[in-house]
């Protein structure tokens, strides 16, 4: 073996995130522009950085500091997510023998998820879809 590769989620990482519907109406208690925003196509053009969450937010929610409002919505959203038990050890001692590599099919908050647990300073390269 010559490397070892890991999926963020499902594999690292568990639990379930939740809509940003909810994040953002219910936990945040926004109140809406527009009954547009936030479907399935607007989430696709974020992952794919051709919009950014901050500009939907801004687009669709009355809000007065769409910046702080998108640290707020990704720090509830992902705060549902936990670290698998033994992971970090799992990790720790493959790292020894094997360069590891990290890679998500996913939305920009892998890169808050990675923060959130410290997972960089296990992998030599880290590949996300919404960066690639």
């Amino acid at each position: 073996m010559r490397k070892v590769i890991f999926d963020l989620n499902g594999t690292l990482v568990v639990g379930e995130y939740p809509s940003w519907k909810y994040v953002l109406e219910e936990e945040l208690g926004l109140e809406r522009l527009s009954e547009r925003g936030f479907g399935l196509d607007d989430l696709r053009e974020v992952a794919r950085g051709r919009l950014t969450l901050k500009d939907l937010i801004a687009e669709t929610f009355n809000v007065k500091d769409p910046e702080k409002t998108v640290e707020n919505a990704v720090r509830i959203y992902i705060s549902k997510v936990k670290l698998r038990p033994e992971a970090k050890r799992v990790l720790s001692i493959l790292n020894e023998k094997y360069p590891l590599i990290l890679c998500s099919d996913t939305t920009g908050v892998a890169r808050e998820v990675i923060r959130k647990f410290n997972l960089s300073t296990y992998f030599r390269f880290i590949f996300l879809s919404c960066e690639v």
